[in-house]
């Protein structure tokens, strides 16, 4: 799964990351809402990159993969394995321009765009 920091509380070391379910309705943003395709799933710091600098959270410039699994609540999920998948250069979004952080990524991008 993919998706981006909503909300991320350092002091209590944690946080939830915003993934999308489908593309109908992309103006319903409460993933509490019936009809939202977005949802939430909680996350510890503890199970985010190392080197992530936490000070720039919360971003929907820098998009982690991870994996879900059932949360404690009752239809909550929860992300664990995060890793940073790509970042989106500052003030570009919607996947205009990319710049892929992760080193295969990048090498993969990379030796496409020489093809092309």
């Amino acid at each position: 799964m993919r998706g981006t920091c909503r909300y991320y509380n350092p002091q209590k070391h944690f946080g939830f990351l915003r993934y999308y379910v489908g593309l109908d309705n992309l103006t319903v943003t409460d993933p509490g809402a019936p009809d939202s395709p977005c949802r939430d799933a909680f996350f510890i710091d503890a199970n985010l990159p190392a080197d992530l600098d936490l000070g720039r959270l919360p971003s929907r410039d820098t998009v982690f993969e991870f994996t879900l699994v059932p949360g404690q609540e009752p239809g909550k999920k929860a992300a664990v394995d995060v890793d940073r998948g790509l970042r989106l250069r500052a003030g570009v979004r919607a996947g205009l321009m990319v710049r892929f952080t992760h080193p295969t990524l990048h090498r993969r991008a990379r030796s496409l765009a020489c093809k092309l």
